[in-house]
């Protein structure tokens, strides 16, 4: 997503495919073989195919052709282990507004891990406008917001040489607090927007 500072500036999110393991126990109990018909079938739940459409599953046996039919979804749940793909968002070289802010939240939602700027501290919060980039509690609220599971801080100002604990412990609090108060109003009142 496009963001500001002063110049377009990107944001990233990268989502992993969902992962889909096949249960040996359950292709013994269906009585299939291991064989390239299971990398269509890993295609077809990837994609989200219908769980009532039909699927073949076709192999050579004694050299002759066979054939069983089942339901995707049933054969998905007597077969395959599937483990949601993670989401990875990159945000740096942004300005705190409403605008960037609603951006980010909605890009970075979810994400399994945050890599967030977190240039000045909150102190310094308005040479952080200036120089369009945000502190560590507005990086900390922003994973809140977005409902981040981890988030890693980076691109400190030099002028905070050796203060990493520092930036560490505005955003935890940051995000604990915005967790807090998001904690406490209803969620069918919560705000759409940060």
């Amino acid at each position: 997503v496009l963001l500001d500072h002063r110049t377009p500036c990107l944001g990233l999110a990268l989502v992993e495919n969902r992962s889909v393991n096949i249960i040996r126990q359950g292709l013994d109990e269906l009585g299939l073989p291991v064989g390239p018909w299971l990398n269509r079938f890993k295609s077809a739940v990837r994609r989200e195919k219908n769980p009532g459409e039909e699927f073949a599953v076709t192999w050579k046996e004694n050299g002759r052709a066979r054939e069983k039919r089942f339901p995707l979804g049933e054969l998905t749940q007597k077969i395959a282990k599937i483990t949601p793909g993670k989401k990875i968002a990159y945000i740096t070289d942004v300005v705190g507004s409403p605008e960037n802010r609603r951006k980010i939240v909605d890009l970075v939602r979810d994400a399994d891990i945050l890599f967030v700027e977190a240039a000045f501290l909150d102190k310094d919060r308005e040479i952080a406008r200036r120089k369009y980039h945000l502190t560590a509690g507005e990086a900390g609220e922003l994973a809140a917001l977005a409902g981040a599971g981890r988030f890693e801080l980076f691109h400190f100002s030099p002028r905070y040489h050796h203060r990493a604990r520092d930036f560490e412990r505005e955003a935890l609090a940051a995000y604990e607090k915005k967790k807090a108060e998001m904690e406490r109003i209803a969620p069918l009142d919560r705000p759409d927007q940060p």
